[in-house]
């Protein structure tokens, strides 16, 4: 039921932390990794999923198109709709890149159009708030979090 609501509905239901692929609703308990920081970037636009998936599903019948954006004792970040969102949204890629560069890992959340940055502890990411909107213009909006202490993953 839930699944009929949103494919990445049924994670919010039941686990700490999760593998999570097919598009979204194969959920896999794993242990959750310690308190992360994080910086997220929402542009002052959307991308629509269903043209995303279409975009996706079109490049999938070409080649594949997964890239991993770093391995850590927790897992492989990997997000398959980088490929064709940055194809017509350029400026996500190079948003992307530009945290990458200042942060331990950046990817596309889902299909977009919000990036996100894993953070090291000695990352500046007031700083980096700033810095974003004098590159990318004060309509990006930019928020730090911490992902929460993990559990048991079960």
């Amino acid at each position: 039921m839930a699944a009929a609501l949103g494919s990445d509905v049924p994670f919010f239901l039941g686990t700490d932390a999760a593998l999570c692929t097919g598009r979204g609703e194969q959920i896999t308990p794993v242990a959750a990794p310690e308190p992360m920081r994080i910086l997220l970037v929402k542009p002052p636009f959307g991308v629509p999923t269903p043209w995303a998936y279409q975009a996706w599903s079109r490049m999938q019948a070409g080649t594949a198109v997964a890239t991993s954006r770093g391995r850590f004792d927790w897992g492989e970040l990997i997000n398959d709709m980088e490929a064709p969102v940055f194809a017509k949204y350029v400026q996500l890629r190079i948003l992307r890149d530009w945290l990458a560069k200042r942060c331990v890992a950046a990817m596309l959340a889902g299909s977009g159009s919000t990036v996100f940055a894993i953070c090291d502890e000695s990352a500046d990411m007031d700083s980096m708030r700033e810095e974003i909107a004098r590159e990318f213009g004060e309509t990006f909006l930019s928020f730090i979090t911490t992902t929460l202490a993990g559990g048991s993953g079960q």
